[in-house]
């Protein structure tokens, strides 16, 4: 008896120790995040947001973000050694906020760390989170913010994979980047805010959706500037007479189409003239007034001055 109550007491002692082994502290997250973390810029173009190193094919460096950060847009990658990286593929998940980038990596195996993914089914609200990602930076310095935070709730019915939601203060230029639990895993992609709120999809969307990624096509800068000049090119030129007469031809329409708002417009119209003639009347009269006593006043002067002397 004696015996298999030491045997419970050392497998309690083995349980807690191995669960303590999986806990880090946020320093340790973040040492380890960080060289994981890429900084996505676009060429020509205003703007960034976040990106991390996953597992992924042999000769490239996979980079897992948000769709919305890296559509229609030709990018630079910068990692954390400050190097540029042109993005080889882009990937992109029609059904869900994610998209995979790829840059060449210098061997057959990428020489950044990927972190390790996480199961987003094991998340609890409170769990607490960290997400670490490059806050938006005219200057284009690699400025890498972590933040902690906690899941504040799960299975969020929103559009594009968005089923999670957390409290933390995270900033524009941090989307697509890694939300992890105090393990160190990754258990959700930072997409968005909404209503104050921030909201991520779970790293299980992205492991189970990998088959629908579709390619697309990667944009260059000059590409990029020839639309933008066709664009600009292909504008009518409206003069002033055309524009003034569509004008003039979309408030007639909008009187016509909403009887209440021409109504409006001439109850308005009217109250403004009876109203503007009203105020008048005072000042109409008391110019009467003046000019009635002026006309009295020559009329006795030009008496006293017409009298004849005797």
């Amino acid at each position: 008896m004696k015996s298999r109550s030491c045997l419970l007491i050392f497998i309690f002692v083995a349980l807690s120790l191995t669960s303590c082994g999986q806990q880090k502290s946020s320093q340790e997250i973040a040492e380890t995040v960080k060289k994981s973390i890429v900084l996505i810029s676009y060429q020509n173009e205003r703007g960034s947001g976040t990106g991390f190193i996953v597992e992924g094919q042999t000769g490239v460096c996979t980079v897992l973000t948000a769709r919305h950060v890296v559509e229609g847009h030709s990018l630079n990658l910068q990692t954390n050694d400050e190097r540029l990286w042109k993005s080889n593929s882009i990937q992109t998940n029609p059904y869900f906020d994610l998209a995979v980038v790829t840059f060449k990596s210098v061997g057959e195996k990428c020489s950044y760390p990927s972190l390790n993914l996480g199961d987003s089914e094991s998340v609890k609200v409170y769990d607490t989170i960290y997400i670490s990602g490059f806050p938006q930076d005219d200057g284009g310095q690699l400025d890498p913010q972590s933040v902690i935070g906690s899941v504040s709730s799960l299975n969020v019915k929103k559009l594009k994979g968005y089923q999670i939601s957390y409290n933390a203060k995270v900033e524009n230029g941090m989307s697509g980047a890694p939300v992890l639990d105090a393990s160190g895993k990754v258990i959700a992609v930072h997409g968005l805010l909404d209503k104050g709120f921030p909201r991520g999809i779970p790293i299980n969307i992205y492991k189970q959706s990998q088959s629908n990624l579709v390619n697309q096509p990667t944009p260059t800068a000059d590409s990029t500037k020839q639309e933008n000049k066709s664009d600009f090119v292909n504008q009518p030129i409206a003069n002033n007479d055309s524009t003034k007469q569509e004008n003039k031809s979309d408030f007639v329409n909008q009187l016509i189409a909403n009887k209440d708002l021409f109504h409006d417009w001439i109850k308005n119209f009217i109250n403004v003239v009876i109203v503007g003639f009203l105020n008048l009347i005072p000042d109409v009269v008391y110019w009467l007034n003046a000019i009635f006593g002026l006309v009295l006043i020559g009329m006795f002067w030009w008496g006293i001055l017409n009298i004849p002397y005797r």
